[in-house]
């Protein structure tokens, strides 16, 4: 029987590595040691368009909505 041929290994390529893995921290949860936005976020009672689109809730409750920049991560089972 014979043993089949090994592939020399190669270097892996930069670019299909970040094809594979786009976002390689996604879904690490880090617990309170990682990235926290909501700290510096402005709340909706602070924007004027969202403190109008939601009209209908009390100011002290809007004061209690962090808005989030795009792109941030949610941690899991934050609230």
């Amino acid at each position: 029987m014979t043993q089949p041929l090994q592939q020399p290994a190669r270097p892996p390529d930069p670019e299909f590595e970040r094809d594979l893995h786009p976002q390689p921290g996604a879904g690490v949860h880090h617990g309170m040691d990682g990235s926290r936005p909501e700290l510096g976020a402005p709340s909706a009672y602070d924007l004027k368009a969202v403190h109008r689109h939601l009209h209908q809730l009390a100011d002290s409750d809007l004061k209690q909505l962090p808005i989030l920049p795009p792109g941030s991560r949610l941690e899991q089972g934050a609230t």
